[in-house]
């Protein structure tokens, strides 16, 4: 499935979600029970594949993301805001030795909040992967989401996943913004 497919078929199954959901918007239902929603009207859309939520296998094992805290971040308040979850994540695990630009990267067990593949494959398969935030919600939490989503799209060598698009989808009572990433950045235009 083509770049150009994957998206306009997103962005139709989206439509027709804010269109016909206004109730689930309105009245600050859970991300989880939107999320569930807008992958019935996505499974329409990608009749060939298997859309689930939170799914959290690649293949028989755990679905893992690894996050590089050290990597060049787009923004102040980015870095801000890394700097507070990977100090969060080495105090959890007691890890208190490294200093601010030492971090190894941490590998965290996850799973994203709809994914449109085929069951127990990998790339070319994984077309698409979308992380739901409402609006409001902690920069800490969109920022980590960011970062998952620079993981699942990369096309570096070694990564299993390799989605072709990735979305952070940011929902209102009114609309949802997306962002697209590709190739482990954010896409541009």
């Amino acid at each position: 499935m083509e770049i150009t497919e994957i998206k306009a078929s997103y962005e139709k199954a989206l439509k027709v979600f804010l269109d016909e959901e206004i109730y689930l918007l309105e009245n600050d239902v859970s991300e989880r029970a939107m999320a569930h929603k807008l992958a019935e009207y996505l499974s329409d859309q990608f009749p060939d594949f298997d859309v689930d939520c939170e799914y959290n296998r690649n293949g028989k094992k755990p679905k893992y993301v690894q996050v590089n805290f050290n990597e060049a971040l787009t923004s102040e308040v980015e870095k801000l805001v890394v700097k507070a979850i990977k100090w969060r994540e080495i105090l959890k695990k007691g890890e208190n030795e490294y200093m601010d630009n030492d971090i190894p990267p941490i590998t965290f067990s996850t799973f994203p909040d709809i994914i449109i593949h085929q069951r127990g494959e990998n790339y070319p398969t994984n077309i698409l992967v979308i992380e739901i935030k409402k609006d409001g919600t902690d920069d800490e939490d969109v920022i980590f989401d960011y970062a998952k989503l620079k993981d699942f799209t990369s096309k570096e060598e070694g990564n299993e996943y390799r989605y072709k698009v990735g979305v952070h989808l940011t929902l209102s009572s009114e609309k949802g913004d997306s962002v697209y990433f590709r190739n482990g950045s954010i896409e541009k235009g």
